[in-house]
C-alpha cells in the first residue's frame, strides 16, 4: 500500500484566500518552526480531515478563523480530497466533501458524511476484520483505518519521551 499526503488547504471564515501547505511524495517532509507557530496544529489537522471523532485543534487563532480543513492525498496511485467544515465548540463536524481527483473544487459542498465516509475508506485502505479468541470464544471485530494511524505518527510527545512508542494521548485511546 502507498499513502502519503499531496497538501493540506485552510479556507477561511473572512474573504482572505485559502491557504496551502504541500508535501512531497517519497521524501520526509520535515516540519520546524519556533514555538507556538503551529507545528502540532498541521498533524491535528490530518488527523481531523482523516475523520477524527474529536476535534483538538486550538479554538483560538486556528479554528475561530478556518471555515473548512482540507487534505489532498494518494492511496495507491489514486488521488483523493477530503474537506471538512470545522468544528463547533470542539465538536467534530459530521458533514463533509469528497471526491476522486487531485484538485479541490472551486466551490466545497457537502456530499458526504463522517459515518459513509469511514466505510468508504475502509474499503480503499482494505482494512481487515479481526478475530480474537477469550476463552474457547471466537469475537470477529470491524477495524477501520483509524486503528492503524497510530502507526504512523511521530508526533512532539513521541519524539521528546525516551521509550514513548505509539502516542495513546493524541488519538484519545490506549
Amino acid at each position: 500500500m502507498n499513502f502519503y499526503i499531496r497538501q493540506i488547504k485552510l479556507w477561511f471564515k473572512k474573504d482572505v484566500e485559502p491557504k496551502t501547505y504541500k508535501f512531497e511524495p517519497n521524501k520526509i517532509n520535515v516540519i520546524t518552526g519556533n514555538s507556538s507557530t503551529g507545528k502540532s496544529s498541521i498533524l491535528r489537522i490530518i488527523d481531523y480531515c482523516l475523520l477524527s471523532e474529536r476535534s483538538t485543534i486550538v479554538e483560538d487563532v486556528i479554528n475561530q478563523n478556518v471555515k473548512w480543513y482540507g487534505l489532498a492525498f494518494s492511496l495507491n496511485n489514486v488521488d483523493y480530497v477530503i474537506a471538512r467544515i470545522n468544528p463547533n465548540n470542539e465538536k467534530p463536524e459530521q458533514k463533509m466533501f469528497f471526491s476522486e481527483g487531485s484538485d479541490f473544487p472551486d466551490k466545497l459542498q457537502v456530499n458526504t458524511n463522517r459515518g459513509e465516509l469511514l466505510l468508504r475508506l475502509n474499503e480503499l485502505f482494505h482494512t481487515p476484520k479481526a478475530t480474537f479468541r477469550i476463552d474457547k470464544k471466537k469475537m470477529e471485530v470491524n477495524l477501520n483505518f483509524r486503528h492503524f494511524l497510530i502507526f504512523s505518527y511521530l508526533t512532539e510527545d513521541i519524539i521528546a519521551t525516551m521509550n514513548t512508542y505509539f502516542d495513546t494521548h493524541f488519538f484519545g485511546s490506549k
